[in-house]
């Protein structure tokens, strides 16, 4: 969202991920990357809440990578995904 941070705020962010190591940096974006899935996964489950951890789980990697990637990883477990 551009406008959301100040100046301020942005140059205390960039100074932080510079004082960081390339591994720590590596290791805060995995977790923020988790947290990010964990909540489209919630959001699916609130969406879709008879189907299994699986499905939603393919459902969001449709939505991510695609329904042809999706396809091509998950075959006859795709059954309905287009809706």
């Amino acid at each position: 969202m551009a406008g959301d941070t100040t100046p301020v705020q942005s140059e205390r962010h960039a100074a932080l991920l510079r004082a960081m190591t390339s591994e720590q940096r590596a290791l805060a974006l995995r977790s923020v990357d988790r947290g990010v899935r964990r909540l489209a996964l919630a959001r699916l489950r609130n969406l879709h809440p008879d189907e299994s951890e699986q499905q939603l789980v393919i459902r969001h990697v449709a939505h991510v990578h695609g329904l042809d990637t999706a396809r091509r990883l998950y075959g006859a477990l795709l059954p309905g995904l287009e809706k």
